[in-house]
């Protein structure tokens, strides 16, 4: 019986490590994805924890495995930055 990798999209068997694990790159964020990023940064919080600076909520950002998206904790959600801009939750 075969399966998808949910890390790659390519098909495997179950119980066997991801060909790809280890030899995986993160793609660099497009300049889209990039003010993007400074958009959420920029939203007002609501009464609650100090903001963190700049770098440090940058330093959050994680690329979604097998997608290209950007993914990061914001406010108690995650939201997802694709490559032309658009920020979901």
């Amino acid at each position: 019986m075969t399966m998808i990798c949910a890390d790659c999209n390519q098909l495997k068997h179950p119980g066997t490590p991801c060909s790809t694990l280890g030899k995986r790159k993160a793609t660099k964020p497009t300049r889209q994805q990039t003010e993007a990023f400074k958009a959420i940064y920029d939203r007002p919080l609501e009464d609650g924890p100090v903001a963190p600076t700049y770098l440090q909520f940058r330093r959050t950002i994680r690329p979604a495995l097998g997608f290209d998206c950007y993914m990061v904790k914001w406010c108690g959600m995650w939201l997802g930055i694709e490559t032309d801009g658009y920020i979901h939750s």
